[in-house]
């Protein structure tokens, strides 16, 4: 499977190559789920987060698509993809103040090891005011999945 994003777009175009031929077997739009995972934030910040939210940056390893996003918000879901069905995007509990400009991913013994890098840290669950996040420069995410 080929994942593709357009520039500015919060959507991802997952294609099959036939012979000479691209196939877009489904279209995952992230514009709800990241949405529904900064609902408890205060209006100021979920509008500073969705004034242009956007895909930077798609990595995959093994069975699952990461997806970094503008937003700060690291969503994620299970490969493959299967024609005519809508896949369960979900969303990692912590990310980034800003958006996450650095996303690497690699398979080791019994997990998969993912980093995220942007600014600042924060959860995504628990962040309602301003003074829920951290100020770091530069912060990097370290995540295991066990599979």
């Amino acid at each position: 499977q080929i994942f593709l994003s357009v520039e500015g777009s919060l959507t991802m175009y997952v294609c099959t190559l036939t012979g000479s031929s691209l196939d877009i077997i489904s279209i995952l739009d992230c514009t709800n789920t990241i949405t529904s995972s900064l609902k408890n934030y205060d209006p100021i910040l979920k509008q500073h987060k969705c004034s242009d939210p956007h895909i930077t940056s798609v990595v995959s390893v093994e069975s699952v698509l990461l997806i970094g996003t503008s937003a700060g918000v690291l969503i994620c879901l299970s490969l493959p993809i299967i024609p005519g069905q809508s896949p369960s995007l979900m969303t990692l509990p912590k990310g980034h103040i800003d958006g996450i400009n650095t996303l690497i991913a690699s398979p080791l013994d019994h997990y998969h090891m993912i980093v995220t890098g942007g600014h600042g840290l924060e959860e995504l669950l628990h962040a309602k005011l301003s003074d829920d996040v951290s100020e770091m420069e530069g912060c990097l995410t370290f995540w295991r999945k066990y599979y």
